[in-house]
């Protein structure tokens, strides 16, 4: 017995030194973010976090002394641990703070407010103001309008600013149309059009002002008449659905539909999901959404909320996501086959539309940071392996393909050019006219 209770004294101080030594480092390293990275901006965030550690602490000591207690939360301790260590390591390594840093290391300034922020800062001279929305939030949550449930799927409108992302250092905002698409609204009083655009935020025009996305661009060159139902978060069957609510009418001679290869069958997945989303499989279906779009532009409202660092923490939300994230790993190499038909009914539906008032149909393929930079730790790096099998399900249809990873990307040294700062996310202004300039051509 002497034996075993001095092996058991000798764990115990093991452990007790490794999770002492552990929850040391990390507030280290908090303070260090807190007071030379951040430069004091963030205190109250740190100071919270560093609470939480120096509570830990303190347990860890009262149960050590406790022995008889202290095998009983040695595995909750130790989660704590993990849970402060990926949270530090998901803080230290997110993309906005590469870019805050790449940002500052070639003198830029970078806005390091977070939207609700902006909107705060904005709201004091400005009362006509929302945050761009996904349309993915009512995806098996619909909206309820005189006893009938309704599936939006743009964004809220009218707005005379809409606030949306930084990528570039600067945040971007834009006026949102009477139905909440990223248009002049004068766009609307067209009986027709000569071209529409189709896709999710690269075509409404991430992180850019509203001059530098591909639809203005495409104006100044084009001199057409053009109209853009890029709508952020959205995948093909919702993209589907705005094409036939709002843009069918117009008869658009030249629809661009641009397919984002990072997420969009993932995207697809998800929206398959929802029983009136689904409904549009179906050509005759329809919404009739313009005649709710006063209601839903009255509820379509939120605002982020700030994180509660401690509950977070408490509940091991970093955690339980790494968790996730390594579990859906697993089932990313049957994600693409088990949507195939759902897509190439989607794309067929979409070729029908067009077709039927004598219109054409170009399919562009947008290509994701991640298949230029193999190291990326981003969990939907399967799906660029299955380009091929996207393309090869267009080519067999009188459809256009217009390949922007083989046609500009892939003729640059190095590709990551076409994004912000180089690291994952949205293209660069500079990159939205260039595609702009390409796609004219057809």
């Amino acid at each position: 017995m002497t034996k075993k209770r001095s092996v058991l004294n000798i764990l115990y101080k093991i452990l007790f030194s490794f999770i002492l030594f552990a929850l040391i480092i990390a507030i280290s390293i908090l303070i260090y973010r807190s007071e030379f990275v951040y430069l004091g901006s963030q205190r109250q965030y740190f100071f919270n976090y560093i609470i939480i550690l120096l509570l830990i602490i303190f347990l860890n000591f009262f149960f050590y002394f406790k022995k008889k207690f202290y095998i009983f939360i040695i595995l909750l301790i130790s989660a704590f641990v993990l849970e402060n260590f990926l949270f530090i390591y998901k803080t230290y390594t997110e993309i906005e703070y590469q870019r805050y840093k790449l940002a500052k290391k070639n003198g830029l300034i970078f806005d390091r407010r977070n939207k609700l922020e902006v909107y705060n800062d904005l709201k004091k001279k400005n009362t006509n103001i929302n945050i761009a929305q996904t349309p993915h939030i009512f995806v098996n949550n619909s909206m309820k309008i005189s006893n009938i449930s309704i599936n939006p799927i743009t964004n809220s409108s009218g707005h005379k600013t809409v606030i949306h992302c930084n990528e570039s250092g600067k945040w971007a905002t834009y006026k949102s149309d009477r139905y909440g698409f990223n248009n002049q609204d004068n766009v609307w009083d067209y009986s027709e059009v000569d071209i529409a655009l189709i896709g999710d935020s690269f075509t409404l025009g991430a992180c850019v002002t509203v001059e530098e996305n591909i639809a203005s661009q495409l104006k100044i060159i084009s001199k057409k008449k053009i109209i853009n139902g890029g709508v952020g978060g959205t995948g093909p069957l919702i993209q589907l659905a705005i094409f036939r609510e709002y843009f069918l009418e117009k008869k658009p001679k030249k629809v661009f539909y641009f397919f984002f290869e990072g997420n969009d069958m993932d995207d697809l997945k998800f929206e398959l999901t929802d029983q009136i989303l689904k409904k549009y499989l179906d050509i005759e279906f329809s919404q009739n959404l313009k005649l709710y779009n006063s209601v839903i532009s009255n509820n379509f409202f939120f605002l982020p909320t700030n994180d509660n660092i401690i509950l977070d923490r408490l509940k091991f939300l970093t955690l339980r996501n790494f968790i996730l994230k390594i579990l859906r790993n697993f089932k990313y190499k049957e994600m693409i086959s088990d949507r195939n038909v759902e897509f190439n009914s989607i794309i067929d539906i979409f070729n029908k539309h067009i077709k039927s008032y004598n219109g054409h149909l170009y399919f562009v393929y947008l290509p994701a940071f991640f298949r230029y930079d193999r190291t990326s730790a981003d969990s939907n790096k399967e799906l660029i392996f299955k380009k091929n099998e996207i393309l090869n399900l267009i080519k067999v249809k009188d459809i256009t393909i217009i390949d922007i990873d083989n046609d500009i990307f892939r003729k640059e040294i190095n590709p990551k050019i076409f994004f912000n700062f180089e690291v994952n996310g949205h293209y660069t202004a500079e990159t939205y006219k260039k595609i702009a300039e390409y796609i004219s051509k057809f």
